[in-house]
């Protein structure tokens, strides 16, 4: 087959002192390319320059074909060993970056590095201590999330901003999967106390389990990210968009409040049966108990100054970070909440005013020995543990690409994904439960003016340090501040509602993903809402692309979008869109594939004017064509021989123009202007803008060649312009160029457009095959078996006598 071309290059700005010689050049080309179909072929085909795939040389036989015939080009990319010392070093910056942050730390970046570890490692304090109750765990195992997952990431992540620890959607969905794996056991036993004082670190056997529950699952969410890390599979995150993921985000942060209003107002919610509807439940039953003023008042003016103090903090730093820009100060207001309220309380001490004592407390320092996880509950919280994994990869990958493009860097999404694996597996090892980057803290690493992980490393040793020497002393904190702490943390996630009106403007399809997913969330749970808003999500582009956007392309003579409305020296007719007289220009803004190929087709008759109203009926196939044909020509004798070699070839066969010099030599005959016949409908010619087309399977390549068949037969030409090479390969492997012309390819819409106003038609070559032997076989056969019960007589002379009456 001749040289398939792509698309044309765009011509350069003409030069404002040739404008007078170009316009006449132009205008000189334009008659002698109407006097000429030799020059139309020439300038169309020969005259720009034309791109396509470069074809790299490949070796290895036939296994590495089939490598890069199945492969991924990223996994095909990251499988390729290291060859030089370039490449071995890169190599070791990408799958250790510690390496790489420490060969090229500057002195300058230490200060700022310093004040983010001591600010992060503050903030991992009461964060740690508020999401652990999230996830019906002792306050402790907070503070294990926030030591050794953030050391292991600050070694082999590639973010230099990203703080990872606790987090309170992971720690909301691990609480969720805890309850509901050991409600049975736990039921009834809402406290964490210690059963025996002589040991201080036994706890009872309900939040034993719990424990074993939720280090399980952090193995397990270690080992999806770390599999997915090696198997390259980070593409699961395209499935989850930006609206998927506000919305879900959003309704997590809602659900979290709703936990946080029974510590809020000292309300015990622990008879909420985990399952469907749960959230809602929740909120009617501490909503009961608020009417009926089952409350704590200690609880709620604790709640309530602890929420006007970080309020009060929250405005100082916005105000700080206005004014002072030489350097970064940020208040701590978490820790000033933390130290005031656990000393009234242990001051004052107030028996009504529940403590995180009495949910275990801080353990002392011989309690932070490893724990290996329970092999027997793998099984039990696989499910939960891979749409932990998905999500906790999602939202940190996102949080650490817009550090990275805020901040100048890049990060490595594979490296990553192997990063966020090891944290969680180590951190297992070290009673943590799933770990990820919390949006805040990252948020406030930057504004502090941390540069690298160094601030992470500070940061765990700071929690180190409460653990082992000062973490008993928090034992007096009430749960309303520390419920107070965790609801402001989620300030920026309710700030996303905002989105809706974001998403409204921009793309509207968005805005109903982000509200499916939002209430679906809200009202059913977690796990089915992400479920529920990944369908929708996924239907709503399938429905984008059985019905797209199907426009009718016209011409102007300027290009301008927006206009330039500053400018006023401009005509308003020069951006004018014009349709061009017999030609209808088709774009179709989607693949083609067997959901959308009968829109397709029908969109194009229905524009073409080959509707009821022109022909009677819907366009006849390849058939139904034969069988009228068969029936119009009754003075003929019928041959089956004759209905291959001409009946068939001239109604359902458009003949093509040869690849190479067989087909014909002569160039008057390469391109016929007129036929006999007049077409139907308003257009002579159609082109099918192909730039679109990402894709055509093999139900879309039958309805192409079904459309160019029929439009043909109704003396309408079909051009397709702008293909890419995987389209016009799939068309030569299924054979359409040899039933039609190669020439009706064109390398651009605007070649196409001027091949069509010179009148020109597409050329036909001898040696066509026809479009399904199996066809004319099987029509062949029913005509004889219809000649044995007098059909075809019958057929004839009703025929004629018709042609008698007219």
């Amino acid at each position: 087959m001749a040289e398939i071309v792509e698309m044309e290059e765009l011509g350069k700005e003409p030069d404002p002192q040739k404008s007078t010689t170009t316009e006449s050049t132009a205008a000189e080309e334009v008659v002698s390319l109407q006097d000429s179909n030799d020059e139309i072929l020439e300038k169309t085909w020969e005259g720009f320059p034309v791109y396509r795939e470069v074809e790299e040389e490949r070796g290895g036989g036939k296994l590495q074909f089939l490598v890069d015939r199945f492969l991924p080009q990223p996994i095909r990319n990251s499988l390729k060993p290291p060859t030089n010392k370039n490449e071995w070093k890169r190599f070791l910056y990408v799958h250790l970056p510690i390496v790489h942050w420490v060969i090229s730390y500057t002195p300058k970046y230490l200060i700022g590095d310093v004040i983010a570890g001591l600010t992060i490692g503050v903030a991992h304090i009461p964060m740690g201590i508020g999401f652990s109750l999230l996830a019906f765990l002792p306050p402790s195992y907070g503070l294990y999330s926030s030591y050794i997952p953030v050391l292991l990431y600050a070694i082999f992540g590639t973010s230099r901003h990203l703080s990872v620890g606790t987090f309170p959607v992971v720690a909301l969905m691990t609480g969720q999967a805890v309850d509901t794996l050991t409600h049975s056991l736990c039921e009834g036993n809402a406290t964490i106390l210690m059963n025996d004082e002589s040991d201080p670190c036994s706890l009872n056997a309900c939040f034993t389990e719990r424990i074993n529950v939720a280090i399980t699952l952090s193995l397990m969410v270690g080992i999806f990210l770390l599999l997915m890390s090696l198997l390259k599979l980070g593409v699961i995150s395209l499935f989850l968009s930006d609206a998927l993921i506000s919305g879900y985000t959003a309704a997590a942060a809602f659900t979290i409040l709703i936990t946080q209003l029974a510590p809020l107002l000292g309300v015990s919610d622990s008879s909420v049966v985990p399952g469907l509807f749960v959230t809602p439940r929740r909120f009617f039953k501490i909503m009961a108990s608020l009417f009926s003023w089952k409350v704590s008042v200690p609880a709620i003016v604790t709640s309530i100054i602890s929420l006007i103090i970080l309020i009060v903090f929250d405005l100082i730093n916005r105000f700080l970070k206005k004014k002072v820009t030489k350097i970064s100060i940020y208040i701590p207001g978490q820790l000033i909440v933390v130290i005031l309220a656990t000393g009234i309380s242990y001051g004052a001490n107030i028996t009504d005013l529940p403590t995180i004592e009495d949910a275990g407390g801080i353990l002392p320092a011989q309690c932070y020995t490893p724990k290996l996880p329970v092999g027997r509950l793998i099984g039990d919280v696989a499910s939960e543990a891979f749409i932990i994994a998905v999500i906790s990869f999602v939202i940190n990958i996102s949080q650490a690409k817009l550090m990275a493009q805020k901040n100048s860097y890049s990060i490595h999404p594979d490296q990553e994904l192997f990063a966020y694996g090891i944290m969680n597996i180590g951190g297992s090892l070290f009673r943590s439960f799933p770990t990820a980057g919390a949006l805040s803290r990252t948020v406030l690493q930057d504004l502090t003016g941390g540069k690298t992980q160094l601030v992470s490393i500070i940061a765990s040793f700071i929690v180190l340090l409460v653990m082992l020497a000062i973490g008993f002393l928090f034992n007096s904190l009430p749960n309303a501040a520390v419920a107070a702490i965790v609801v402001m943390a989620l300030k920026g996630l309710f700030l996303q509602v905002r989105d809706i009106r974001r998403y409204y403007y921009i793309h509207w399809p968005d805005m109903l993903v982000w509200l499916v997913v939002f209430l679906s969330t809200l009202i059913i749970g977690l796990d089915l809402g992400l479920g529920i808003g990944i369908f929708f999500s996924l239907f709503t582009i399938i429905v984008r692309t059985i019905l797209p956007y199907s426009p009718h392309l016209g011409e102007a003579n300027q290009w301008s979008y927006p206009i330039d409305t500053a400018d006023n020296e401009y005509d308003e007719n020069d951006f004018k869109v014009r349709s061009i007289p017999g030609c209808y220009i088709y774009q179709f803004n989607a693949p083609i594939y067997f959901a959308n190929c009968n829109v397709f087709r029908s969109r194009l008759y229905i524009e073409c004017g080959i509707s009821t109203q022109s022909i009677g009926e819907e366009p006849k196939g390849c058939f139904e064509q034969c069988y009228d044909k068969f029936k119009t020509n009754s003075s003929d004798s019928f041959s089956p021989s004759r209905l291959q070699e001409k009946e068939f070839d001239n109604v359902c066969i458009v003949d093509s123009p040869d690849h190479d010099a067989k087909s014909t030599n002569d160039s008057d005959t390469k391109y016929q202007k007129t036929y006999d016949e007049p077409s139907v409908g308003r257009y002579q010619t159609v082109i099918i803008d192909c730039a679109p087309i990402g894709f055509v399977d093999s139900m879309g390549k039958a309805m192409i060649e079904k459309v160019v068949c029929e439009l043909n037969s109704f003396n309408i030409q079909v051009l397709l312009a702008s293909p890419s090479t995987p389209f016009c390969e799939s068309l030569k492997n299924y054979g359409f160029f040899d039933r039609f012309s190669s020439r009706c390819l064109f390398p651009s819409v605007a070649s196409a457009v001027l091949f069509a106003k010179g009148g020109h038609r597409v050329p036909k070559i001898d040696n066509a095959k026809p479009i399904s032997k199996k066809l004319v076989g099987n029509f062949e056969r029913i005509l004889e078996r219809s000649k044995r019960f007098g059909i075809v007589e019958k057929i004839l002379t009703s025929t004629t006598r018709n042609n008698d009456k007219e």
